[in-house]
């Protein structure tokens, strides 16, 4: 009896790990201790009711995924209609994997050689579950993020009660299993369940691309009227230099007769009437818009520019400077493309609310890092620094605080990504810093 329990939290462990490294890699993230943990005893539990008694058992096994819902529901991982896709989805990733390999096993040894040798042949059960998942992720590149940022909610409650639809036909397979003669229908059932969640990830994999290339067209038409509206700016700045330099001449001329003459008081007045108007012009945040060039990615670039085109829009006090060359970052370009946007859009709409309504945006080069400062004015508010980054949290009503909790999940993926934020009574700063190594 205590070598069948000791096989059984063996074959819990095993189980545990088996369903926690297939999460961390569906959604791309460490793996969570935690959440091993809490499967492990989940698993050792349910197996140890085995023992007992058989309807307990099967009762537990078919509520597993609601017992992984219950941890995602209690620490708050995503939002309620994603904690219970996630859930029924690694738990079939496992148990369809698993009732796969188990049928292909059961075809070339009997079930009772099976479950005389269970220390033997779960291990290796367990190891082919666990890669066979993971390596079918990775051919259908299967993205969470696309799932939970950017597929509409109906489609993503739809997507979950089709998985749970397969795993009640498990359950009914498992069960048919053990009744006699119906072992190859049991067989072709668990095949068939596999097949139609492959067919699921199949389905998500063409889905995301279809959007990405309509995201890319979408992002093509925008960058080309980004870049005519660019293109007018410069031409108006260009217009108003050369302005300048067709009255610079004159300026010259005047000012040579009034000192010629020892006129003091005329050069005063041409010095405070006119190169004071022309340096205050010249000095406009407009000007700013050359430093632009000095962006080497196209996508950012056109980001940027779509950014200032909006405060200056909006008749905000404008100042942006990028002295160096920024070419390469050690970061996704959609990852900085959806920080970049939350960051800027965060700090136009701050300032537009506030009394200042200034926004400074600044790149600096460093040696080994390229820092990324976004400031802006900001209402006068109580602001806790703590609140700003949890869920549901925005100044700008309820249940729109999503962009910061994205960008810091976005920037957690990453170890060469530091992110600070500094609260003043006026003022909203953020900092990224990009340590460099070898990808500038």
């Amino acid at each position: 009896m205590f070598l069948l329990f000791l096989a059984f939290i063996l074959i819990a462990g095993l189980q545990a790990l088996s369903i926690t490294l297939i999460y961390s890699r569906a959604v791309k993230a460490k793996i969570d201790f935690r959440f091993a943990l809490y499967c492990f005893l989940f698993f050792s539990l349910n197996n140890i009711i085995a023992i007992v008694d058989d309807w307990f058992y099967a009762i537990l096994s078919f509520s597993q995924p609601l017992f992984i819902y219950l941890y995602f529901r209690f620490f708050r991982v995503y939002k309620e209609y994603l904690n219970i896709f996630i859930a029924i989805f690694i738990c079939l990733a496992v148990k369809t994997s698993e009732t796969f390999f188990l049928v292909m096993i059961s075809s070339i040894v009997s079930d009772k050689i099976f479950l005389q040798n269970l220390l033997i042949f779960f291990p290796i059960l367990s190891l082919l579950t666990t890669l066979n998942m993971l390596l079918i992720l990775r051919s259908f590149s299967f993205d969470f993020s696309y799932i939970k940022d950017q597929l509409a909610k109906n489609r993503v409650i739809f997507l979950s009660l089709l998985l749970l639809a397969i795993h009640v036909t498990l359950k009914i397979s498992d069960f048919t299993n053990s009744v006699e003669n119906f072992n190859s229908f049991s067989s072709m059932l668990a095949t068939i369940c596999f097949l139609i969640f492959l067919s699921t990830l199949l389905y998500l994999q063409l889905s995301h691309r279809k959007q990405e290339k309509d995201r890319e067209l979408k992002e093509k038409e925008k960058e080309h009227l980004q870049l005519q509206k660019y293109a007018d700016e410069i031409f108006f700045l260009y217009s108003e230099v050369r302005g300048f330099r067709h009255d610079y001449g004159g300026i010259l001329t005047s000012m040579r007769s009034s000192i010629n003459k020892g006129d003091i008081d005329e050069v005063k007045r041409i010095y405070e009437e006119v190169l004071e108007n022309i340096n205050i012009q010249l000095s406009s945040n407009r000007y700013s818009y050359f430093d632009l060039n000095n962006i080497g990615d196209s996508a950012w670039r056109s980001l940027m520019t779509e950014m200032l085109f909006r405060a200056h829009d909006k008749e905000l006090q404008l100042i942006f400077e990028i002295k160096d060359y920024i070419d390469r970052l050690p970061i996704e370009l959609l990852d900085l493309i959806r920080i970049t946007s939350i960051l800027l859009n965060n700090a136009i709409e701050g300032a537009y609310e506030s009394l200042k309504k200034t926004v400074h945006i600044s790149l600096i080069k460093l040696e080994k890092e390229v820092v990324f400062v976004v400031r802006n004015s900001r209402k006068k508010m109580d602001l806790d620094l703590e609140k700003v980054y949890q869920v549901g949290f925005s100044t700008k009503g309820e249940k729109r605080g999503i962009g910061l909790i994205n960008m810091k999940e976005i920037i957690a993926h990453y170890d060469d990504i530091i992110l600070d934020t500094t609260i003043e009574p006026e003022y909203f700063t953020q900092v990224v810093t990009f340590r460099r190594g070898d990808c500038l």
